[in-house]
């Protein structure tokens, strides 16, 4: 079973790490610019394929340039840390905000399914992320060591929570299906320890064990009630039902699935 991490990640597909081009516009080569005056002296038009605006020890503060994605602007502070950069990614836009160091702290970009938003820490690790997906809205928390412990996400049938440990695993997963809701606990492996939900006929319990096997099934019938018990090897061994007067039943089977009932039913 996938970790929180994997899940959360998965819920919220749209939150990519765009390395937006602006910080590679030390590639742009220099390009001849071409100007054209009207006679008061102004310039209508420049024409170039990059320009920097420096500062009085010639440090360059503002950089625009162009290449075959399209146009990009980096601004930079006096440590020549570009600290804001604007460019486009895949024929759409996307902005970066840094740090005094030039540690990325956010991002906006766009995807195939929208836009999306990555905060970061102050070591440049993601915090929060934000985004759209083919079925709605994600929001993903990480812990100071990136690894998700919480998220907000939407499916088909509605909505989703997910939390998890400091290490990524465990925790809890509520969701809904096509019947109702549904909830998950899972242990420190990530498997779910006990899933509670709902079907047609009522409500379930499944407790799971380590090894993410079915261990005891509890649920509603027609009938009523309903308790089945399986081994290590998740075969049903035995349980408790209704039988078709109203009456109790308990069945016991062995390993090659012959059972017994017992039952007050004459």
């Amino acid at each position: 079973m996938r970790t929180a991490d994997e899940r959360i990640e998965a819920l919220e597909r749209s939150l990519r790490r765009y390395r937006l081009a602006t910080w590679g516009l030390l590639l742009c080569a220099l390009g001849a610019a071409t100007v054209a005056a009207t006679g008061d002296g102004v310039q209508d038009l420049v024409r170039a394929r990059r320009i920097e605006v420096v500062n009085e020890a010639g440090v360059a503060g503002v950089v625009l340039g162009a290449d075959s994605t399209g146009g990009s602007l980096a601004v930079a502070n006096a440590a020549k840390k570009v600290v804001v950069g604007l460019s486009t990614y895949n024929a759409a836009g996307g902005v970066l905000v840094a740090d005094g160091a030039g540690v990325e702290l956010v991002e906006l970009s766009t995807g195939a399914t929208g836009g999306s938003v990555k905060v970061a820490n102050a070591f440049g690790k993601k915090a929060v992320g934000l985004g759209a997906s083919a079925t709605g809205g994600t929001i993903g928390v990480f812990s100071a060591g990136g690894k998700a412990v919480a998220g907000l996400a939407t499916n088909s049938n509605g909505g989703a929570v997910l939390v998890a440990n400091a290490l990524g695993n465990g925790g809890a997963e509520l969701s809904t299906d096509s019947v109702g809701g549904s909830l998950a606990v899972h242990g420190a492996s990530g498997n779910a320890g006990v899933m509670v939900g709902t079907d047609t006929t009522g409500g379930t319990v499944l407790v799971v064990d380590a090894d993410g096997k079915p261990g005891v099934l509890l649920g509603t019938s027609r009938l009523g009630g309903l308790v089945g018990v399986r081994n290590k090897s998740g075969e049903p061994v035995g349980g408790i039902t209704v039988d078709e007067h109203g009456l109790g039943s308990v069945q016991a089977c062995d390993r090659e699935k012959k059972c017994r009932t017992l039952s007050p039913a004459p």
